[in-house]
């Protein structure tokens, strides 16, 4: 089955075809600005993207994690992109671009080891690269760590399938250290390498190196666990208190499936539901992890098609909620490898079934179609990212519940002091997405200011009667129709209360801070930022606050 061709014995031509239709397709996007969705509070208004000193905000980012993200390779990078090219949300989308023929290029070079002719490794990347769920990690700036952490997964894979390079094992730690430290979507790619193993002997790590690829995994999961310890939702154990059934998981993997043939979704987020057809969509594609498992026990060698599917499903996986708790179940931008590995396994299988005569040669007719029918819809979806209101209407036309369109467009009527065009698309944030902090603090606002605080703590109060995961962040935004009642008292033993269940000190003692200088007690507020201070002595909104309130008592 494996050719052991030389990894660089590399089609030029061919890969200039598939180069040159993604730079045609993907071109647009140069010329496009920044999303609102994230990516001001990624690159604009981010403290590593201020005016302090260069070296001080490259060291920053590996002793921070940035909106709950400890992704210190990306950050610098874009660091330095922005450097060079201030402000300039083009230069990120070239950068994006350039990241994608990469990883193009490395799954051409991935695909031809394993096996694949030229034709069918066209069409795979062409099927992997041009297919309109791509759309969303190229056209969105905030994807770039996604694209990162593939780019040199994909380098150590293909590392692997090159047995006689020196250093392999290290230069494949290296790089899925450094995968890891660009996001930690791919925490399970160990289970891949070992994948690829079974396909030949000479793909084989030794132990050592399979150890240290397992602790690595374990410190990434960490990394990942402490940068969300402030999102409750991120840390919880949602298979356990039954908020993620494993039926919803397998529902998420036949949503996602389906989106692979039928990619009428073509969103930032398209959160799966329980619906029986996609049980069942997902039940008979399990079926092919059976037959894996059946061939490890009767063979040493699997076939690429097994192979390729089971690290398909093993990457995807945390994308389900079966070992993690993202907020959008298969999101693309936490699935773009895993698209890959789909994809091999379907053109692997096509080309090794045994058909009649008339079938033979038409084998690629299936994917060939489905590469014609994806390209428009790619192109029509790249259209629409081309500002911020085509996106959100395009959303809101055809998924009116979803949580970024909807957040958006409360705060963008929000921002223009209309807060009655605001309220319904805040309702749909908390009735739609009651685990989500973002709605809460938008919905709860709005009614603030629109005169009702008692709305807004009643509203809160019932989403902490539904023993929601975000306990914590409800306790301190209670704090503020509190303090519009003049109930100051009650908001600190809300903020207290907020403590209690893990926000951090610096954001109670600043909560305390904005409640007794709502209260005339400037001294006791300053008190409280000097307490916040000795946890957080760069705290940006405690320094700004202790100037607000200095400035008001001279």
């Amino acid at each position: 089955m494996l050719k052991g061709k030389t990894p660089f014995k590399l089609s030029f031509l061919s890969f200039a075809l598939i180069a040159t239709t993604i730079v045609a397709i993907f071109f647009p996007i140069l010329s496009y600005g920044w999303m609102n969705f994230e990516d001001p509070s990624y690159y604009l208004t981010s403290p590593l993207f201020s005016d302090a000193p260069l070296l001080n905000r490259l060291i920053a980012a590996w002793f921070n994690a940035p909106e709950s993200n400890y992704i210190p390779l990306t950050w610098n990078l874009t660091i330095l992109l922005a450097e060079f090219s201030p402000n300039s949300p083009q230069a990120f989308h070239a950068f994006s671009l350039l990241l994608h023929l990469l990883n193009s290029l490395l799954a051409f070079l991935l695909v031809r080891r394993l096996g694949l002719k030229t034709l069918p490794t066209i069409i795979t990347i062409l099927l992997f690269a041009l297919h309109p769920l791509r759309v969303e990690s190229v056209a969105w700036a905030s994807s770039i760590k996604g694209l990162l952490a593939a780019f040199f997964a994909l380098g150590a894979l293909v590392l692997q399938t090159c047995p006689r390079l020196k250093l392999r094992s290290t230069a494949i730690v290296l790089l899925f250290l450094l995968s890891l430290l660009s996001k930690q979507t791919l925490l399970l790619l160990p289970f891949v390498h070992y994948l690829l193993s079974l396909l030949s002997s000479e793909y084989r790590l030794n132990k050592s190196t399979y150890s240290i690829l397992g602790m690595l995994s374990v410190l990434g999961a960490v990394a990942a666990s402490q940068a969300n310890a402030a999102n409750t939702l991120l840390t919880i154990n949602q298979l356990a208190d039954g908020s993620v059934a494993p039926l919803k998981a397998l529902a998420a993997l036949g949503h996602y499936l389906k989106l692979q043939f039928i990619p009428t979704s073509l969103f930032p987020e398209y959160p799966a539901n329980r619906h029986w057809f996609l049980i069942l969509l997902s039940a008979l594609a399990l079926i092919p992890l059976g037959l894996f498992a059946k061939k490890l026990l009767a063979s040493p060698r699997p076939s690429l098609a097994l192979v390729s599917f089971a690290s398909f499903f093993i990457l995807l996986s945390p994308t389900l909620g079966l070992l993690t708790t993202p907020l959008e179940f298969a999101a693309d931008r936490l699935s773009y490898l895993p698209s890959l590995f789909f994809w091999l396994s379907l053109i692997f299988l096509l080309t090794r079934l045994p058909l009649p005569e008339p079938l033979n040669k038409a084998r690629l007719a299936f994917p060939g179609a489905l590469l014609l029918l994806f390209t428009p819809l790619t192109i029509s979806q790249i259209s629409h990212w081309k500002n911020d209101q085509s996106l959100t209407n395009h959303i809101l036309a055809h998924q009116p519940n979803h949580y970024l369109a909807n957040l958006h467009t409360a705060n963008a009527h929000a921002a223009t002091k209309d807060f009655q065009a605001a309220l319904p698309f805040a309702k749909t944030l908390v009735e739609h997405h009651p685990y989500r902090y973002g709605g809460w603090k938008t919905f709860s606002q709005i009614l603030i200011h629109l005169g009702n605080p008692e709305a807004s703590l009643d509203s809160l109060e019932q989403a902490l009667a539904e023993k929601t995961p975000i306990r914590a962040d409800l306790y301190i935004l209670r704090c503020q129709p509190l303090r519009t009642l003049g109930r100051h008292e009650e908001a600190l033993e809300s903020s207290q209360l907020a403590l209690s269940h893990g926000i951090s000190k610096p954001t109670f003692h600043h909560q305390n801070a904005i409640i007794y200088y709502s209260a005339n007690e400037a001294p006791q507020a300053l008190q409280e930022i000097q307490k916040g201070l000795a946890h957080s002595p760069d705290s940006p909104i405690l320094l700004a606050l202790k100037a607000k309130i200095g400035a008001s008592m001279r």
